[in-house]
Order: structure tokens, then sequence, then C-alpha cells
């Protein structure tokens, strides 16, 4: 995972580069699991978020910002 800057050197986000054969595998996992790893990770997220992020998060799903 590589941490993305801008020109000034603040930071903007995150990328990461999967292998093709990280896509095969991927491929081969059913919507359940799928599903199950979202609910997990958003689980996780949760936990450790500010309510300034939650709330953040919130307006962003929403489409207000």
């Amino acid at each position: 995972m590589k941490r993305d800057v801008n020109s000034d050197k603040t930071p903007t986000g995150y990328h990461y580069y999967v292998t093709d054969e990280q896509v095969r595998e991927h491929r081969k996992r059913s919507v359940a699991e799928i599903f199950e790893w979202l609910h997990n990770a958003n689980v996780f997220m949760n936990a450790f978020q500010t309510e300034k992020e939650k709330e953040l998060a919130r307006k962003l799903r929403a489409g207000e910002i």
C-alpha cells in the first residue's frame, strides 16, 4: 500500500496494487464471503472512527459532501 500525497506533501489518501493472481483468487469468493468481509471491515472501522469521522462518512454516503 502506498500513501498518496499532494505536491505540497499533504496526505490525500491511499492506493495499492493487486496482482492478476490476487484478482483471480478474489473472483473465487462467493457473494456471501464478500459481504461478510465488507461487514467485518465496517465493524472494525466503526470501532476506531471518531464521532466526527463517522458523521463525515455518513454525509459522504448520503451525497451531502
